[in-house]
C-alpha cells in the first residue's frame, strides 16, 4: 500500500494557522479593558497588548518582530502601525 503524500503548501498554512494569535480570545480581559475605544483601535491595541506580553519587553522592536512572525507582515509595516496608533489623539482623549 502506497502511502498518501502530504502537500507541504498545506501542511505549511497549517502550522502557520496553528500559530495565529488572536488576542481577544487568548486574553479575555482585553474586551473589558479596551470597550471605550473604538472597534478598530481595539483589534490594534489588544494585538499590540499580546505582543507586549509575549515579547516580554516593551521595546518597539521585540514587539513589532512578535507581530510580524504572527501576523505574517513585515518588520517594518508593525512598527510603523504602533508608532501611528501611538500619535493617534484620539487615543489621548
Amino acid at each position: 500500500m502506497i502511502a498518501p503524500r502530504l502537500n507541504p503548501c498545506i501542511t505549511t498554512i497549517q502550522a502557520n494557522a496553528a500559530s495565529i494569535m488572536r488576542p481577544m480570545r487568548e486574553y479575555p480581559v482585553l474586551q473589558f479593558l479596551l470597550k471605550p475605544y473604538h472597534t478598530s483601535h481595539q483589534k490594534t491595541l489588544a494585538w499590540l497588548i499580546a505582543a507586549l506580553a509575549e515579547a516580554g519587553e516593551a521595546r518597539t522592536r521585540s514587539i513589532g518582530a512578535v507581530l510580524s512572525e504572527r501576523q505574517g507582515i513585515r518588520l517594518g509595516s508593525t512598527c510603523h502601525r504602533q508608532h501611528r496608533l501611538m500619535k493617534n489623539p484620539r487615543l489621548d482623549d
